[in-house]
């Protein structure tokens, strides 16, 4: 179970590394965008991932035997949002999106760590360091993995074909953690 939670952490944060560092400024270009639209971008995924995270954490708790469940439908609503986000035209459809991306990606951190103190209830801080170690390493590995895939795929392709590996994820968490 810890492996699954630290492996997935890990997958989650190389989306969003690579989102945030690589894949913005590209969306930016692409859609010839202001400064100010393309901030709001940016203020559209914090709102949701603030008020998903809210609700998660509420979810997590009413529903902890389904932890699994709610872990890889997190990784699935980001791989799904990130899917529109290579088909978004415009800036508005892309603001939309954006909020989108901010709801996966925030509901993953409280079941996970809901199961991991459960699961390891005398050593919790390990666990939670084990899961906060999955996170440093998706972000250390995000951005070159982004930077390879755009060196020969524009950004809306990556953004489409990204989706799979998060589906993948989800299926592999969802049968490592039963309910």
């Amino acid at each position: 179970v810890a492996a699954t939670i630290v492996v997935a952490h890990a997958i989650k944060h190389i989306y969003n590394s690579g989102m945030s560092s690589l894949i913005m400024p590209e969306v930016k270009i692409g859609l010839g965008l202001t400064r100010t639209q393309f901030g709001s971008l940016a203020t559209s995924s914090a709102i949701a991932w603030w008020s998903s995270t809210m609700i998660a954490g509420y979810l997590g708790d009413r529903f902890s035997n389904r932890a699994g469940l709610m872990l890889a439908l997190s990784l699935s609503l980001m791989g799904g949002s990130l899917l529109l986000a290579g088909f978004a035209p415009t800036y508005l459809a892309m603001l939309f999106v954006m909020f989108l991306t901010g709801i996966g990606p925030s509901m993953f951190h409280p079941p996970a760590i809901g199961e991991l103190s459960r699961r390891f209830p005398d050593r919790r801080g390990f666990a939670v360091s084990l899961h906060g170690m999955g996170a440093n390493v998706g972000e250390v590995l995000g951005a070159p993995i982004v930077a390879a895939f755009l060196t020969f795929m524009f950004w809306r392709d990556l953004l489409k074909v990204s989706a799979a590996p998060a589906l993948m994820a989800a299926v592999i968490v969802l049968a490592l953690m039963p309910t």
